[in-house]
C-alpha cells in the first residue's frame, strides 16, 4: 500500500499564501531577499509576482524559475532535459501519493551523487 503524503493537498496557491505570512513576519514590513530551492522556485516566483513589495531579491538555488503562468512540470519535458537523471530514483506513483518520492540508496543514486553516469561525466 502506498502512503498518501501529508502535503498532497497543499496547492502552489497554498504555498505562497505560507510564504507570503513568512515573509511579513520575517521582514516586519521590510522586503527581504528570498532564497528558493528545487521545487520552491514556482513558490517563490508566484509571492514574487503577487506581492513585489515584499521581495528585495529572488534568489533561485538549484531551483525551477519557471515562467509566469507556466508550470515547473513542463520544464521536466524539455529537450533540455532529456539527460535528467532524477525519473530513474521516482518511486511510487505521484498520482495516488501527492507527492514525489526519490529512493536515494539506489545504484543510479549513486551515480548521480558522484557524476558517474552514462554518457560521460567524472569518474
Amino acid at each position: 500500500m502506498t502512503e498518501v503524503s501529508p502535503v498532497a493537498e497543499v496547492s502552489l496557491d497554498d504555498a505562497a499564501e505560507l510564504l507570503t505570512s513568512q515573509i511579513k513576519r520575517i521582514g516586519v514590513g521590510e522586503p527581504v531577499t528570498v532564497v528558493a530551492h528545487s521545487a520552491a522556485g514556482p513558490v517563490l516566483t508566484r509571492v514574487a509576482e503577487q506581492t513585489p513589495e515584499l521581495v528585495a531579491h529572488a534568489v533561485y538555488l538549484s531551483a525551477y524559475m519557471p515562467a509566469s503562468d507556466g508550470p515547473a512540470a513542463a520544464y521536466t519535458r524539455r529537450p533540455e532535459a532529456a539527460d535528467d537523471q532524477v525519473p530513474a530514483l521516482l518511486r511510487d506513483d505521484r498520482a495516488k501519493t501527492g507527492a514525489l518520492r526519490l529512493d536515494l540508496a539506489t545504484d543510479d543514486a549513486r551515480r548521480c551523487r558522484f557524476g558517474r553516469h552514462q554518457g560521460g561525466g567524472r569518474g
